[in-house]
């Protein structure tokens, strides 16, 4: 059996940057179904029953439920490349040593 699957591209741009965001797909060759501008990711995401993501800001991961399987991208605002670490706050992650 063949599964079809739907790719949401979820962008947390104003709407004003509609035909702007679509360009940027394009140039970038990226392929999507679905295109959301929008402040509120996680429920969009809930809304539309999408069970992978890709993502650079953890705020997002938070209430993500346990079926959802999350990437998270790395790129310069959250990590560092010099200590090859993640860049978080205390509100998104845990420290290890903090762990019973």
């Amino acid at each position: 059996m063949r599964e079809v699957w739907d790719i949401h591209v979820v962008t947390h741009r104003p709407e004003e940057q509609h035909d702007e965001t679509v360009a940027d797909l394009a140039k970038m060759g990226i392929t999507y179904h679905h295109l959301a501008l929008t402040p509120n990711k996680l429920e969009y995401a809930l809304n539309n029953n999408i069970n992978i993501v890709f993502e650079d800001v953890d705020h997002y991961f938070r209430y993500m439920p346990e079926n959802v399987t999350v990437f998270k991208i790395r790129e310069k605002d959250n990590w560092h490349w010099p200590s090859r670490r993640w860049i978080y706050d205390d509100k998104n992650g845990v420290h290890v040593e903090d762990l019973p």
